[in-house]
């Protein structure tokens, strides 16, 4: 029982992490097709040096720090 609990709490506090995480980066998709990772990057920094780009499957992603 004490193993059980004691992963039901590692578990519950994974998820709160990752939600949190989560809201601390806002993101936009730049492309939703065809991501080629340096082209991505090169144009999430164009929009705003605080941007970083990242293939997502297949499509750009742009991240930021969220305020």
């Amino acid at each position: 029982m004490a193993k059980i609990s004691h992963f039901l709490i590692i578990a519950l506090v994974f998820t709160v992490v990752t939600m949190v995480a989560e809201t601390e980066a806002c993101e936009m998709t730049l492309y939703p097709t065809n991501c080629i990772v340096q082209d991505c990057q090169n144009k999430c920094l164009e929009k705003s040096p605080t941007f970083t780009g990242q293939c997502q499957g297949f499509k750009c992603v742009c991240t930021w720090p969220c305020d």
